[in-house]
């Protein structure tokens, strides 16, 4: 637990070193997209403000508990050590020893818990400080590049069998790419996307299928809006193969290499119906 606190907690310094304080980052935005600015939100929003001024009290509280519990794990070590010096010289406990090492352990626990509570605290200041922060620059430069009134909704579709539909619109929406060589062969992957302006990026995932084999895919996507048409480029992360052939244990054994594996990727364009 000490561990991972102290690694969330370098984690956020990392973020303030590199210019995460709300007010700064959002008054950057606004200076890049300056038309919009007094508009949309102004220069230092109010929640973003409180957000960070959380997130700044709990990093400290959880350095302070910290610190506190690094100085009374030395305490208790060093009772330990005492009380075991003097049952090895005198083969019995001594009661003074004996209280020390039970406050020691009592204050150590305690302190725990006191990390356990700030690591916990300050994860959510910081996922609450992250999402204000993205929402506020995309209304601050996405409104500005035309991101937030780009319309994706819709069916896509070309002559090869491929078929793209989305469901929503605006920054953030989901999709389903599929297809559909024939009964037996085809792909489907699943993606959720994260719109700017005519790009949204998105992750996917799938599955391909043939009569020899089936593949779990996990791919990163990239959807290219242009008027009526998208261009999807679908770069494969993981595939993991499971052959059908009876007698066929592992897809290496089919007698040839498929084309979709980590690494591959596959570029379609369809037109919206």
């Amino acid at each position: 637990m000490l561990r991972a606190a102290s690694a969330l907690l370098t984690f956020g310094a990392l973020i303030f070193a590199a210019g995460f304080s709300a007010p700064r980052l959002v008054a950057r935005a606004a200076d890049d997209c300056a038309t919009i600015r007094s508009e949309l939100f102004g220069s230092s929003p109010s929640d973003m403000q409180s957000a960070a001024y959380k997130y700044r009290n709990y990093r400290t509280a959880l350095g302070n508990a910290q610190h506190r519990l690094r100085q009374d794990e030395e305490s208790l070590d060093a009772a330990r050590a005492a009380q075991s010096a003097y049952f090895v010289a005198h083969s019995k406990t001594d009661n003074l020893l004996e209280f020390r090492l039970s406050t020691a352990m009592n204050r150590a626990g305690e302190d725990r818990r006191n990390v356990a509570y700030f690591t916990e605290k300050l994860a959510a200041a910081a996922a609450t400080l992250t999402r204000l922060n993205a929402e506020y620059k995309r209304l601050a430069c996405g409104a500005a590049a035309g991101s937030t009134s780009e319309n994706w909704a819709g069916t896509y579709v070309d002559s090869l069998g491929h078929k793209l539909e989305i469901t929503g619109s605006g920054p953030s929406f989901t999709a389903e790419s599929t297809w559909t060589a024939s009964a037996t062969q085809g792909a489907t992957n699943t993606l959720h996307c994260t719109a700017q302006g005519s790009t949204a990026t998105c992750a996917g995932s799938g599955k391909y299928f043939d009569p020899d084999k089936t593949i779990e895919t996990t791919t990163k996507t990239t959807l290219t809006k242009s008027g009526s048409t998208i261009r999807e480029k679908d770069e494969i992360l993981t595939a993991p193969c499971e052959p059908k052939k009876e007698g066929v244990s592992d897809c290496k054994d089919l007698g040839y290499t498929s084309a979709v594996v980590p690494g591959a990727v596959f570029t379609i364009t369809v037109r919206k119906e």
